[in-house]
């Protein structure tokens, strides 16, 4: 199934208006369907830009498929499970994806963890007449910035979308507060860009022979095979025939992340699997995914998930 937003699959329509209020500023939306159940809380400046928080749960595994039109859009997942394509990247809570005008996404949504997140959309046109009209030369650099895809975390701009998040104000405070952090958001992503297009410059100077490419895709493949086991630098240098600096250079331009980050990828995953497909206890998945430590394996499980195996696991 293909949607255009939350809203296309129906669910503000067949939902009802809350006789509660999430915030003072906005319409609150309950939704108690078959397959999803909770509520949305929106609110919208016409022309400018549009607000949602959601909290919702599924009944089961959930995709969503879209093309995000006209929009500069900015997602800020409090807590979230699933899978993000084009390109992929396993989603995490407390992370955040941008989308450029006309950039398609696909993600798949797990029922175990309930989504909570806050979608902030800009019109293109407000973007642009803004930055024609205050910042003509910086035009180009938003564009840019949110190009750079679903890969790319600003944090930069955290703290300002957890503002919004928690605004409890009244609307006429609220939609000064919106409109000042929305126009922050933009003016730190576009003054990032500089920093980030030097590091472009840098990536771009790295070239990645053919026989290189093989050797990453053979260190993948082997950590794929040898995640829940100490891995040393060592060993993949090794493996590579690279020296460990060139490994690690190049492994990050090929996989948008370090050799660490892979690792505790993969372990992660696979945690998330045995948590749900089996009842074996927490301290053997913990050992089963290469974390002596069950305390540890907690640890990172909930700083990456923003939830407790333990939760998680009950949740399914």
């Amino acid at each position: 199934m293909t949607f255009k937003s939350i809203d296309d699959l129906g669910l503000l329509s067949m939902a009802r208006p809350a006789e509660w209020s999430y915030r003072p500023a906005g319409m609150t939306y309950e939704i108690d369907l078959e397959d999803v159940r909770g509520f949305r809380w929106y609110y919208r400046m016409e022309g400018r830009y549009s607000i949602a928080i959601d909290r919702l749960s599924f009944a089961r595994d959930f995709m969503l498929q879209s093309k995000v039109e006209s929009l500069y859009t900015i997602v800020l997942y409090v807590t979230a499970s699933g899978d993000e394509f084009l390109p992929y990247r396993s989603l995490s809570s407390d992370s955040i994806t941008l989308y450029a005008p006309d950039t398609p996404f696909k993600v798949i949504y797990h029922h175990n963890i309930e989504l909570y997140a806050l979608t902030i959309n800009i019109y293109a046109s407000f973007v642009e007449n803004f930055l024609q009209e205050r910042y003509p030369t910086l035009a180009g650099a938003v564009q840019t910035a949110f190009a750079r895809g679903p890969r790319q975390r600003f944090d930069l701009i955290r703290p300002l979308m957890y503002d919004i998040l928690q605004c409890n104000e009244s609307a006429e405070v609220s939609a000064l507060l919106f409109e000042a952090r929305i126009l922050e958001i933009l003016s730190r992503i576009t003054g990032a860009q500089e920093t980030l297009a030097i590091s472009d410059a840098a990536a771009e100077r790295v070239t990645i022979k053919p026989e290189d490419v093989t050797a990453l895709m053979e260190i993948a493949e082997y950590i794929s095979d040898h995640y829940n086991r100490q891995i040393s630098l060592k060993t993949l240098s090794s493996i590579s025939l690279m020296s460990e600096s060139k490994l690690k250079t190049l492994f990050k331009a090929q996989y948008g992340m370090t050799i660490t980050e892979y690792i505790q990828k993969k372990r992660m995953s696979s945690a998330e699997l045995l948590l749900i497909s089996t009842d074996l206890p927490l301290a053997q998945i913990s050992k089963i995914v290469g974390y002596a430590n069950p305390s540890r394996f907690s640890e990172l499980f909930r700083r990456y998930y923003g939830i407790a195996p333990s939760s998680y696991r009950a949740g399914k």
